[in-house]
């Protein structure tokens, strides 16, 4: 597991991405939207278009970790998103 804090104008852009070695990935949204600008949860689709996820305190998403995806910057000055991050592996 993993726990990821993200402070302040445009901090915390995570490039397009997959979790190599894991099967499964589940993110956990642990801030208030309110809280923070931007840091919109996207992920890259076979055609290669981004889809962007709508991803509100208390939710998780759930992928399966070879998929790309990635987090865009945040906007705000005060801007501050926390994000509990999780992997299921093969034994």
């Amino acid at each position: 597991a993993e726990y990821h804090v993200v402070i302040g104008d445009g901090g915390g852009p995570m490039d397009a991405h997959a979790d190599h070695g894991s099967l499964v990935t589940f993110d956990f949204m642990l801030s208030d939207t309110a809280e923070f600008e931007g840091g919109a949860f996207q992920t890259v689709e076979l055609g290669g278009e981004v889809t962007t996820h709508s991803f509100e305190r208390g939710d998780a998403l759930v992928f399966q970790s070879h998929k790309q995806h990635g987090v865009a910057a945040l906007t705000g000055r005060s801007s501050r998103r926390n994000i509990m991050v999780c992997e299921l592996w093969e034994s």
